[in-house]
């Protein structure tokens, strides 16, 4: 496909850096799926640059390191209070050594029609995700979803990188 120009070339993946994550709990993807996405990548993109981590019990969520549900137990805003920060893990996987985590207050919306104090709205965006799919469910998006910023990122005059923020979805929907 690449010789016909219908794909770009594939040799541009190679130095690209992969984190497939699936907690040992998680009935939704069949099992050694992830190790076969994992092989896949592994011909268009450097052996070493491809990691799983599938030794977190948790189940179809992000792993998160103190708060949301107990390990193994989703809820709905599917994240899992395993001990472990995920989004640092893939961070620091894809970009290299990280800057210590700010330690402000990192509070969750309380339900799914957002935050419930003005304090948290300051910390909390939603967004309406629903013209990401066509029929507005078929992937499991609930139709609001929430970015968390930190405070000292409201000021930052071109806005924020996509790494910078964290997207939590919520599959029930309000």
């Amino acid at each position: 496909m690449a010789r016909r120009k219908e794909i770009d070339d594939l040799t541009g993946l190679w130095e690209s850096r992969v984190l497939l994550f699936c907690g040992t709990k998680d009935h939704i993807y069949r099992a050694g799926i992830v190790q076969k996405a994992a092989d896949f990548y592994r011909h268009f993109v450097r052996p070493s640059n491809v990691r799983v981590i599938s030794d977190v019990p948790s189940g179809h969520a992000i792993p998160v390191a103190e708060y949301g549900t107990p390990c193994g137990h989703p809820g709905p805003y599917f994240m899992e209070r395993c001990g472990i920060d995920a989004a640092q893990l893939a961070l620091s996987h894809i970009y290299g050594p990280l800057r210590p985590p700010s330690t402000g207050p990192h509070t969750v919306p309380t339900d799914t029609h957002g935050p419930s104090s003005p304090s948290r709205s300051q910390q909390w965006i939603a967004f309406n995700q629903s013209r990401f799919v066509s029929d507005g469910r078929t992937a499991c998006l609930a139709p609001r979803g929430w970015l968390y910023v930190p405070k000292q990122c409201h000021a930052a005059p071109r806005g924020l990188s996509d790494a910078s923020a964290m997207h939590l979805v919520n599959s029930t929907g309000p």
